[in-house]
């Protein structure tokens, strides 16, 4: 019962996390040529994620095959080892999001 809630939990966090991420680069760009503009649908973000644990690996592969391809997303998914990397790769830049466990 209680893991049920935690992927849940989880789930929930890092999907508003990606959501979140994903829309302040949208407003960022407000005055585009009518004929270079796009219609929202056939535009993909992409961002890199960066997991350490199975279990958001496992949520964020769920949300890559069946939620982020309606929402416009292309997720990848960066695999570390340790949180040392985690935050150096968003440092960096290597990385544009990492779950909050």
């Amino acid at each position: 019962m209680n893991r049920r809630y935690f992927l849940l939990a989880t789930g929930s966090v890092i999907a508003s996390l990606l959501f979140a991420s994903c829309t302040s680069s949208q407003n960022q760009s407000t005055s585009t040529p009518t004929s270079q503009n796009v219609s929202a649908s056939q535009q993909t973000n992409k961002v890199k994620v960066g997991v350490l644990s199975v279990i958001a690996e496992d949520i964020l592969k769920f949300i890559q095959k069946e939620l982020a391809p309606s929402q416009g997303l292309e997720i990848q998914i960066v695999q570390l080892s340790d949180w040392v990397q985690v935050n150096t790769a968003l440092k960096s830049g290597e990385i544009d999001a990492k779950p909050h466990l």
